[in-house]
């Protein structure tokens, strides 16, 4: 509205990352938890399956023809969902790393 109608596609594409980028926030500053704890077999599964999904979903988007929004959007998704896993990953190395300390 404010830049007018040729950045409308900019501003819809910002809200459809908005969850990707607010998962990145949250999750970013803990993941040097895994270095710490010695957790880098976890974040190896976990880059994979993040590499493995974005190839995904441009093949997908290639093959069904979908629009730039929409890859975007699943693009969005995934990562939201990964950054999620990965916080879940995170809460496990600690636990796993708590378990191993005396009382």
């Amino acid at each position: 509205m404010v830049f007018g109608k040729n950045w409308t596609l900019a501003g819809a594409l910002a809200t459809i990352c908005v969850p990707w980028f607010l998962a990145q926030f949250v999750v970013s500053p803990l993941s040097r938890l895994v270095f710490v704890l010695s957790g880098q077999e976890f974040k190896l599964v976990y880059d994979f399956f993040v590499m493995v999904g974005v190839i995904v979903i441009f093949v997908v988007a290639h093959r069904q023809h979908l629009s730039f929004y929409h890859t975007v959007l699943a693009l969005s998704i995934m990562h939201a969902v990964a950054y999620t896993i990965y916080y879940i990953v995170l809460l496990r190395i600690v636990l796993k790393y708590s378990q191993r300390q005396p009382s």
